[in-house]
């Protein structure tokens, strides 16, 4: 059976681990306390897919690997100390318009924006010679009569990145917006990439909206 956890239940369970690592520290350093074995269970961070393993009956995750997601992994060997610290959360906010004084049909108008990382340093190149990273999602609703509803995602200020120029924190962002509705008993979806470029190193970015020139109500 798959399950996916949600980055507070994630997070939860490292709170659980350590204190039960922290409780096992009076036990012989080397000493086998558990057995490690494969795991159809799929684990996630906002989304994005992590290698896990089960011990024991529970499922574990490697705290270096939550390099790769943006959080901060520092080890001190002489105090033989693992510290993991969320990342600096930047905000990109704005609306989401039906042009053209239409207004959203019964049920609304469902749009799903995720935050991907642009390895490009130029800002007029987006897919250009590397396709960028899935960072952040969410969902919103333009309500039925409706012409517009309002967004917010957060993305760390920079994101681990490695390709063929070598490993890199990025801090540039694109943002692709899928969005489906119905037309009576027709389901209709599109998706297309925004054509900007977020340098959020520079900090928060408000009024970064997104017009849906595809939809078609009539």
């Amino acid at each position: 059976m798959k399950k996916k956890f949600t980055l507070i239940t994630l997070l939860l369970l490292i709170t659980i681990g350590s204190f039960a690592v922290a409780k096992a520290a009076t036990n012989t350093i080397g000493k086998v306390i558990g057995q490690v074995y494969s795991t159809d269970i799929i684990t996630y961070i906002d989304k994005s897919p992590i290698q896990s393993a089960n011990i024991g009956g529970r499922t574990m995750i490697a705290a270096e690997d939550m390099k790769d997601f943006g959080f901060d992994v520092k080890w001190d060997p002489e105090a033989r100390r693992l510290d993991i610290t969320f990342p600096e959360i930047y905000i990109i906010k704005g609306k989401v318009i039906i042009p053209d004084a239409k207004v959203a049909p019964k049920g609304g108008v469902k749009v799903t924006i995720s935050a991907w990382i642009n390895p490009n340093s130029d800002p007029s190149l987006i897919l250009s010679g590397y396709f960028p990273m899935f960072v952040r999602e969410v969902e919103c609703v333009i309500p039925e009569g409706q012409s517009s509803v309002n967004y917010r995602i957060g993305v760390p200020k920079s994101m681990p990145y490695n390709d063929d120029l070598g490993f890199r924190y990025i801090s540039n962002y694109v943002l692709l917006y899928r969005y489906e509705y119905y037309i009576g008993d027709f389901k209709a979806q599109h998706g297309s990439w925004r054509q900007g470029y977020l340098d959020m190193s520079t900090g928060d970015k408000e009024n970064v909206d997104y017009v849906l020139e595809n939809i078609r109500l009539n």
